[in-house]
């Protein structure tokens, strides 16, 4: 089991609490504001929590600012998953349409419409659950089309290569590369 250790900084009259996550593998402090507001450092074993202290207080303006501008931000609501609700596909907006009754197909792009047909015998909740998954993997097999084929063309335009394109459901990170380039 991994012990978090936590520190504090007053930067002004704000406090600045955070967590340490120590790695071994780590030679470098990284500093991260996550989507719920806390202040997480990934440091290396061998950093003092008065030199993490130090840091904090030296990128206090940066850790305030993204505090801020993820306060500003709308309050994330979960999706309804209902019709009219809109998606994005490349770089257009989509209504939902589920069509709960209808006979079950794969999801279809009709009109400025996603069509969702689903089965009639389902309760509130567990259309919900059957229309998150379709949409889950509609956008997956979509990605999976037609990512590769771009990261083709841009491995080329740079002059580089790549071993695969893998698409998966992240809960945050939308996309990483390794530095592995092999040429």
């Amino acid at each position: 089991m991994t012990v978090l250790e936590r520190s504090e900084v007053r930067w002004g009259s704000t406090e600045i609490p955070y967590v340490i996550r120590r790695s071994d593998r780590r030679a470098t402090v990284g500093i991260a504001v996550e989507p719920s507001g806390a202040v997480v450092l990934t440091a290396p074993r061998t950093a003092s929590v008065p030199r993490l202290d130090r840091l904090v207080r030296e990128k206090a303006r940066w850790i305030v600012d993204r505090l801020r501008r993820r306060d500003a931000l709308p309050a994330g609501r979960p999706r309804e998953l209902v019709s009219g609700e809109t998606f994005h596909y490349l770089g257009r907006q989509y209504r939902l349409r589920v069509r709960v009754g209808a006979e079950v197909r794969p999801i279809a792009l009709r009109g400025g419409w996603l069509d969702l047909p689903v089965p009639g015998d389902l309760n509130e909740e567990e259309t919900r659950s059957y229309a998150r998954a379709a949409l889950i993997d509609w956008f997956t097999a979509r990605a999976r089309e037609r990512l590769p084929p771009l990261a083709a063309t841009w491995a080329e335009r740079f002059g580089v290569s790549y071993r695969e394109v893998i698409v998966t459901n992240q809960a945050k990170r939308w996309g990483s590369c390794s530095n592995e380039i092999v040429r």
